[in-house]
This record gives C-alpha cells, sequence and structure tokens, in this order.
C-alpha cells in the first residue's frame, strides 16, 4: 500500500473503544447463539468447547474477578487448565535460525496495550517493555511483537491481505486466544476451524490489524 494512502473504514467496524458491558452484551450474544445450535462461523470447529469458553469470560470481565470466580468454583475449561509454557517456547524460539520483529502502527496506544497485555500472556510471551510512543512484547531475543503510536501526520492504515500470526500449543490454546481476544473486543474474521494440517482461528484487533493464532499438526 502507498506511504499515506488511506483506508475507508466503515463506521464502528473497528477502532471505537467498546465498554465492558457492551463487550459482555456480545458475547453473551453469542453464547446464546451456540447455545440455541445457531452460532454460525463464531461456533468454531468445536462449538462445545468454545460455550465453555465464554460462560468463563462472561462469569468475569476482569482478572479480580475469574479470581474470585474460581476460588468459587476450581472447574475451568479444559482449555485454561493447559496455559502454554513459557519456557518451553521460549527454548524452541532460541533454536529457530532467524529472528523476527513485527510492528504495527495504532491509533490509541493505551487501548492497544490494553488488548495485547492479555494475549500475549495466554500466547507465553515475555514482560511488556514499554519506551517512548512503543511497547512490545519478547520471547528471547528471537521475536519482538510491537504496537507504535502512528507518526504525526499519519493515519494507522491497514495493510492490504497482511496478517500477523502466532503459533499455538494445541487446539484448545487456539480456541483460548480466540475467545480471550473476542473478550477484549476484536473483531472475529475466521473462527476457529480444522484445516487439516493446522487448526487456526483469526480476528482483528481494536485497530482492524489481521491477527492469527494456529497450531500446526
Amino acid at each position: 500500500m502507498p506511504e499515506g494512502s488511506d483506508v475507508d473504514i466503515p463506521e464502528g467496524a473497528w477502532g471505537a473503544k467498546k465498554t465492558t458491558e457492551a463487550r459482555r452484551a456480545e458475547l453473551a450474544g453469542t453464547l446464546a447463539r451456540i447455545e440455541a445450535g445457531d452460532g454460525g462461523s463464531f461456533a468454531g470447529a468445536h462449538p462445545e468447547r468454545m460455550a465453555a469458553l465464554l460462560r468463563w469470560l462472561i462469569a468475569g470481565m476482569d482478572k479480580e474477578t475469574r479470581d474470585r470466580a474460581a476460588a468459587d468454583d476450581p472447574s475451568v475449561p479444559p482449555s485454561e487448565a493447559d496455559l502454554p509454557d513459557r519456557d518451553a517456547i521460549r527454548r524452541r524460539l532460541e533454536n529457530e535460525p532467524v529472528s523476527l520483529s513485527v510492528r504495527l502502527w495504532t491509533d490509541d496506544l493505551k487501548r492497544a496495550k490494553d488488548f495485547y497485555d492479555p494475549l500475549a500472556e495466554a500466547l507465553g510471551l515475555g514482560e511488556t517493555h514499554a519506551f517512548g510512543r512503543r511497547v512490545s512484547w519478547h520471547a528471547t531475543n528471537r521475536f519482538a511483537f510491537t504496537v507504535e503510536s502512528k507518526p504525526e501526520g499519519h493515519r494507522g492504515d491497514i495493510g492490504n491481505g497482511s496478517l500477523v500470526s502466532f503459533s499455538a500449543t494445541g487446539d484448545d490454546h487456539v480456541d483460548l486466544i480466540y475467545a480471550l481476544a473476542l473478550s477484549l473486543g476484536a473483531t472475529s474474521v475466521e473462527a476457529p476451524y480444522d484445516g487439516g494440517a493446522y487448526y487456526a482461528a483469526s480476528f482483528r484487533d481494536p485497530d482492524g490489524h489481521h491477527i492469527e493464532v494456529v497450531h500446526a499438526i
């Protein structure tokens, strides 16, 4: 895409900050459709597993409420019980021959950080590093994912056909990341599906960037 070109974004499609109540209402609506057998693409390849994840997310949209719910009822969806092993992910990345850095522009750095912090933790990425107008998450020195406030005079345009893909540790992990992203205000592109040699899902973040999570078989 030529530098400085504009992309027409339908009003309300993304970019506007959703309230917690609005996100919870959207998830509740999706859950109701899945439970009624009319979830469509939102149900993913495993509707029962997706419904369990949505019920868990709706029960508490913030960490304090989720912790309190877990203390009252220790049962959690299988995908939540098997969160990724960060050390294992980092050891695997250390053996890769190349490094990779991905950087996306954002119109709202705080909103982007609030969106990606929970996803980065669930994906097994390291701690956040904030510097200047950038926020980054790392896996050793082999991978860095960064969001940056757009330069003065520019828009955080969405590249035609661009896609950022994160590796998952299993099908349950893909389901978890997808459901978590929706709870944080993402817009679904493809619900979890079985591609034969892989299992994947994708969504658009609050700035409209196309993000995928995939488990290769």
